[in-house]
């Protein structure tokens, strides 16, 4: 929705916390809401490239094990020469459901994969633990870099529930734009 408008801040913090407080309470696990909930900002407005969207997140989110466990994973994505990194890095990182965990590991492999939805989503899935936690953020980050002109149309002909998300989807777009101020209904549905 913060990428159709105007950005405002303080609503993007407000609705990701009402939307975090419903299944989690600590703040680990809000504050990595906010912190994916701001990269997908910035990749969705192409405020920032994906190399430098843990950096981006880091002065946007508070210092707690998540922030911490990211600059681990800026680290070794600056390090990193190739593919052959990854296993190693994502080890490092940590691939468990821990919120710490999951949303650095998520970040460091779209800086890695950014312009490559489906080699992203694989070195996810090829990561173990909680490959499909990591797996949906990550697919998420590179689907909101490339946009869905980009993505593997098997991949997306090969998705679960695919109908329901495809006539789901014009509806959710027109609330965002609703509330973003960008249209008005003028007639009753």
């Amino acid at each position: 929705m913060h990428a159709l408008g105007k950005m405002n801040v303080e609503v993007l913090v407000r609705e990701v916390m009402r939307s975090a407080l419903i299944t989690h309470s600590n703040t680990e696990a809000i504050n990595g809401a906010l912190a994916l909930a701001w990269a997908i900002n910035g990749l969705v407005r192409r405020d920032t490239p994906p190399v430098m969207l843990i950096s981006d997140v880091l002065s946007f989110i508070d210092e707690d094990a998540v922030a911490r466990n990211l600059r681990v994973a800026e680290r070794l994505l600056f390090a990193r020469t190739g593919p052959e990194d990854d296993a190693a890095a994502l080890a490092e990182i940590g691939v468990s459901g821990w919120v710490a965990e999951a949303v650095p590991a998520a970040l460091y492999l779209c800086g890695a994969f950014a312009d490559d939805f489906r080699g992203a989503v694989l070195a996810a899935a090829q990561a173990g633990g909680a490959s499909d936690a990591i797996g949906a953020m990550v697919g998420a980050l590179c689907g909101a870099w490339v946009g869905a002109e980009h993505l593997p149309v098997d991949l997306v002909e090969g998705l679960e529930s695919r109908m329901y998300i495809l006539m789901a989807a014009p509806a959710l777009y027109r609330v965002a734009q609703r509330r973003a101020g960008l249209f008005l209904q003028l007639h009753p549905r």
